[in-house]
């Protein structure tokens, strides 16, 4: 079962497609695993190992957080704007995002 992040803007529909893209990294096309990889990369700077592990694994933040020495607010942090991110295409965090369909 997937819980509807708060703080993330995003119905619990796009939420929980980014969500199992995610976490079905392995099994996706080389095409998505780029573009998670490249939003990580935009959306954690520095510490985009840590939110590509946060992302692609069902680790806990807390765990990741030790293991990359940040904050598991930091990874929330980082986790929102790749979320935001997805759906955006000229790399900044649009104010509304598009509808599907």
């Amino acid at each position: 079962m997937f819980k509807k992040l708060r703080g993330v803007d995003l119905s619990y529909e796009r939420q929980g497609f980014i969500r199992f893209c995610c976490l079905t990294y392995s099994d996706q096309p080389q095409e998505t695993k780029d573009r998670i990889l490249n939003l990580c990369i935009r959306s954690g700077k520095d510490n985009y190992q840590a939110l590509f592990e946060f992302m692609t694994t069902s680790k806990s933040a807390v765990n990741i957080a030790a293991k990359h020495f940040v904050t598991d607010m930091t990874l929330y942090r980082m986790r929102k704007k790749f979320y935001h991110a997805w759906f955006d295409v000229d790399g900044s965090i649009p104010k509304k995002l598009p509808e599907l369909g």
